[in-house]
């Protein structure tokens, strides 16, 4: 059965002021925010996971609308529960948080040095046995086919060769090869807009911004992995 509730990708250490705005906006009686896996998310009033999609949808609505500032990356997320839709069974819920059981291999394209070496460094951490940075689209659709990686982790810019990130997530679907293979997004500036493009047009499995949360990160790859073995 699924609950939901609202992943702000704010780190832990908003908590407190997403709080204040939520008192602030008046809906403290309805909705709560709490910190999880060093994640704020919003949860019902009295810690409750919402029972329904339209219920989280609706919340989501009313907070963006209120404080876009803080709730603009906020997104419907959902868990199995079998059991109380309260906080405590939402946690349980989560999985484990320690390295990957199988050894895997990604590929992340990205041209800035600085957000491969923080990237590389979590997913080697998470148990990935490797992980193979390309700087190009070219390139990386190369290195992709001869190695046909678990994951595909693809930063949202123009790459030096010329080919803008959305353009190799079109190249890779169209590719019977390597088309299967999920894909993350990884983007220094998060909209609406795009995030829709690339869950509903682009098929990624996952959008996140820059700089990338180790937490979030960690979560993300452990969930498209579990779908996609």
């Amino acid at each position: 059965m699924k609950r939901f509730y609202l992943d702000t990708a704010l780190s832990g250490a908003h908590l407190d002021a997403v709080r204040q705005r939520i008192e602030r906006l008046g809906v403290a009686e309805r909705y709560a925010a709490v910190a999880r896996d060093g994640i704020v998310v919003v949860l019902a009033a009295g810690g409750e996971l919402f029972f329904e999609l339209s219920e989280a949808e609706r919340a989501r609505r009313i907070l963006l609308r209120g404080a876009p500032e803080v709730f603009g990356d906020a997104a419907v997320a959902f868990v199995e529960s079998n059991g109380p839709a309260r906080d405590t069974s939402w946690a349980q819920a989560q999985g484990p948080t320690g390295p990957l059981d199988m050894a895997r291999a990604a590929v992340y394209v990205e041209d800035d040095a600085a957000s491969a070496q923080a990237v590389t460094e979590i997913l080697a951490r998470l148990g990935m046995e490797c992980v193979t940075v390309a700087e190009g689209g070219r390139q990386a659709l190369m290195v992709i086919e001869d190695h046909e990686p678990d994951l595909i982790l693809v930063g949202l810019q123009t790459m030096p060769d010329g080919m803008h990130g959305w353009e190799l997530v079109k190249l890779i679907r169209e590719n019977e090869l390597i088309r299967r293979i999920p894909i993350i997004i990884v983007a220094g500036a998060v909209s609406e807009q795009d995030r829709v493009f690339a869950h509903v047009v682009a098929g990624a499995r996952d959008y996140l911004p820059k700089p990338v949360d180790p937490v979030r990160l960690r979560r993300s790859v452990r969930d498209v992995l579990a779908r996609y073995k």
